[in-house]
């Protein structure tokens, strides 16, 4: 036989409280934009909990209840809004201005009644978002008068917000999927009053630039995801010295470049904004404006930096590449001066060599992050220009002294790279006493362990690891070459005073053998070999190559995940 427990009766009032009000207003899925899959509507939960009891009816309308209605719900009815900021007065008010259409999901939308009604509270508005989103939302009927209903309904509400102030705006988000080329926010908007309490400001497919008046806040964090903004390197420098507090910078444009970059840095822009606060920043836009966005800010060392540079052939100067890189390298260089990081892991797409990503760890400072994907793979063979590019990258003081480096599915070992006869010349490595390689890097590892002799490559390695690799073929029995060349390789640098020994190989997800493994540990004695036991088939290596380490993305994606939420 069951038995009910009536939590009324057993816990006090105060618990209760806590458990029907600051848990459930403190769930982040309230504040999650509408679109989100996590996605929760507090006001109706309000109403929900006024009604399931005497008791609780009386804490959601109490003193202790105010927070359950500070979100105004601008879905309901204008009495509805009202009714809300009576009960949450003098409580600061969360607003959401929305039009939200999916696919095959029930379509959310904010009341042009309820929103006037809530912006006659506009000084109690600490938080807003605002989010349209018609999707693929036409559905069944007339698409063009749908897409022209959802985009005029937007311009009203978003011209009403030009008749209030927001003295207590702490956070703004501002996303527009609709079919306008992009949101250009209104001269108007918080002309009346900047909100010297405004931290935090996440703007998605919108258009401004460095006269939008919010941006002369006290911003902590600043965020742009897919925005066309400044008009040029002076507008970029005009908007971020209205920024001396920024912690957070990331401009992430996909597509749409965040500035003209026709422009050539000169003395005047070099390091010329000063972010003493900052923290992260994370840039990711073409090859052209990257570089002359870095260029330009003076941050401290102690700044976790992600940088990654896309190259569109329509758009793109080619006699100009070596020149954008050389201003990267040069900021880079400036940044981080006496900086050594200590662990590197370069990867790339295997043969599909069109792109390359660095990440360099040190256990006194943040992690750098450097991508590159040009979308131009005749241009990066040529002359071998996109592995020479990563080769000079890793020649930088601040890279070129790693202890440890992971190489992941990149031929930074090639031959034709490392027995070139002009004057470009690799790192050889000299620092490196661990290397990790992986899939399609593995076989021009082993082969580079014995070339150029005068010049050895990773002189003082003492540990290698092997993974995700083919050693042994369909048939178990048979042996690939490379584990051939492997025991060559480590026999005969015993005997090369110029280098170190290799003392230990360790093999993890590789398809392998216990056979091979003894063979080579009876070859070459004086190493210790690991093995994990395992003999992976060809499918599963496959499989791997779909794996990813957070470590190796960048801090973009949890910086936008973040900017959209306002705590």
């Amino acid at each position: 036989m069951s038995h009910r427990v009536n939590l009324n009766s057993i816990l006090p009032v105060e618990v209760l409280t806590t458990i029907i009000v600051d848990r459930i207003v403190d769930d982040r899925s309230f504040t999650s934009p509408p679109s989100h899959v996590k996605h929760s509507y507090l006001a109706d939960v309000a109403l929900s909990i006024s009604h399931v009891c005497r008791l609780w009816r009386t804490i959601a309308l109490g003193p202790s209840g105010k927070r359950l209605w500070t979100h105004a719900p601008s879905r309901h009815t204008a009495a509805c809004v009202e009714a809300f900021m009576q009960r949450s007065h003098p409580l600061p008010v969360f607003l959401r201005i929305e039009a939200v259409f999916p696919r095959g999901q029930k379509p959310t939308s904010s009341s042009l009644p309820a929103l006037q009604m809530a912006l006659r509270h506009s000084a109690r508005v600490n938080t807003m978002t605002v989010e349209f989103d018609i999707g693929n939302g036409g559905g069944d009927f007339d698409e063009e008068v749908f897409n022209y209903g959802v985009t005029e309904k937007y311009l009203k509400m978003v011209n009403l917000l030009d008749h209030h102030s927001f003295p207590a705006l702490e956070y703004m988000s501002w996303t527009t999927w609709i079919n306008i080329d992009q949101h250009t926010f209104s001269p108007n908007f918080f002309k009346m009053e900047i909100p010297a309490s405004m931290k935090r400001l996440f703007l998605q497919n919108t258009e401004f630039n460095s006269s939008l008046a919010v941006l002369r806040a006290p911003l902590t964090s600043l965020v742009l995801h897919q925005c066309g903004s400044w008009s040029g390197i002076d507008d970029f420098i005009t908007t971020l010295r209205n920024m001396p507090f920024l912690e957070t910078l990331a401009i992430s444009s996909e597509g749409y470049s965040a500035l003209d970059s026709s422009d050539i840095p000169s003395q005047h822009h070099h390091r010329s904004v000063q972010l003493c606060h900052l923290t992260r920043l994370a840039l990711h836009d073409t090859l052209q404006v990257v570089p002359l966005l870095f260029t330009c800010m003076q941050a401290p060392k102690t700044c976790r930096v992600d940088l990654r540079l896309q190259m569109y052939p329509i758009h793109f100067d080619v006699d100009r590449y070596w020149d954008h890189w050389g201003i990267l390298e040069s900021a880079l260089r400036e940044h981080f001066e006496s900086t050594a990081f200590t662990r590197l892991t370069v990867s790339g797409a295997g043969k599909d060599d069109d792109r390359f990503s660095l990440c360099a760890l040190s256990p006194t400072i943040p992690a750098l992050n450097i991508g590159f994907n040009s979308h131009y793979q005749e241009f990066n063979r040529l002359n071998m220009r996109l592995l020479r590019t990563l080769c000079n990258l890793l020649s930088l003081p601040c890279l070129s002294q790693p202890c440890t480096i992971l190489v992941r599915n990149i031929d930074l070992f090639s031959a034709r790279l490392h027995d070139r006869n002009d004057n470009f010349t690799p790192p050889s490595f000299a620092t490196v006493r661990e290397i990790i390689v992986t899939r399609s890097a593995v076989d021009n590892f082993v082969h580079a362990l014995l070339r150029n002799l005068d010049r050895p490559l990773l002189p003082a390695l003492q540990s290698i690891g092997l993974r995700e690799t083919l050693f042994c073929g369909t048939n178990l029995h048979v042996i690939e070459p490379i584990l051939t060349s492997l025991i060559g390789a480590v026999v005969a640098r015993e005997h090369l005073g110029a280098v170190q020994s290799v003392k230990t190989i360790d093999f993890s997800q590789c398809r392998l053998t216990e056979t091979a493994v003894d063979l080579l540990a009876e070859a070459v004695p004086n190493v210790e070999v690991f093995w994990d036991e395992r003999c992976l088939s060809p499918n599963q290596l496959a499989d791997l190559r779909h794996r990813s380490e957070p470590e190796h993305e960048g801090i973009m994606g949890d910086i936008i995940e973040e900017a959209q939420l306002p705590y």
